[in-house]
């Protein structure tokens, strides 16, 4: 049995999904983005929260279930994050971590070769520039990267 077929999957992949807010009971339903998104364990940057509608409450995943299995949201994305091959989750790690890191190093270095020594002002704000690149390419990549995991039970 390979790593991926582990996972339990829909056989007609969803457009929605309706989970529950623990703290309150009551039920959202998410679709387009949001829901794409939410099933995607590469998604967020700084982490991952969700909205309960009928309570108007933003919170962790933590504090969702998925209203037809009962799987905790957070946990429902650590399986399916390891049900990714290996190879495949640290490349797509190292690929977003690379593009944050290496443009603001490459604006700051370059910025300061040319300048004269004592000029920090010019080199911080191609590191800001470098960063926003970095940014942009990360959300690049995120939206270019067409894994429909809304598919995962």
């Amino acid at each position: 049995m390979t790593e991926t077929s582990s996972v339990e999957t829909f056989e007609i992949p969803p457009t929605s999904r309706t989970y529950v807010h623990l703290q309150c009971g009551r039920k959202t339903t998410v679709d387009g983005e949001e829901f794409q998104g939410l099933c995607n364990p590469f998604a967020g940057l700084l982490g991952v929260s969700t909205f309960c509608v009928p309570c108007r409450k933003q919170a962790a995943l933590n504090d969702f279930m998925w209203a037809d299995t009962g799987e905790n949201l957070a946990a429902y994305r650590k399986r399916v994050l390891r049900s990714i091959p290996r190879g495949m989750r640290v490349r797509t790690r190292l690929l977003r971590a690379a593009m944050l890191i290496v443009p603001p190093i490459i604006g700051f270095v370059v910025a300061r070769a040319l300048m004269h020594r004592g000029a920090i002002v010019v080199p911080a704000l191609a590191a800001i520039g470098g960063l926003v690149v970095g940014v942009l390419g990360v959300g690049i990549q995120m939206v270019a990267d067409r894994r429909d995991f809304t598919v995962y039970r």
